[in-house]
């Protein structure tokens, strides 16, 4: 997500670097294609349910 990689960028820039910090900044990184996995697996539950609600007389 682009807040936790801006978070992890800003610090990196004001703490003395170690490998925390630079696993930190990796872990942010790797976020975003988990939250768009997450909500693209959300939507289609949702529309899931939403069709079969529809069906149900």
């Amino acid at each position: 997500m682009p807040l936790t990689t801006n978070a992890g960028q800003w610090l990196e820039q004001h703490v003395d670097s170690n490998a925390l910090i630079r696993k930190r900044t990796e872990l942010g990184d790797e976020l975003l294609p988990w939250g768009v996995a997450l909500f693209l697996v959300a939507t289609a539950v949702w529309w899931s349910y939403r069709r079969a609600g529809h069906r149900t007389p």
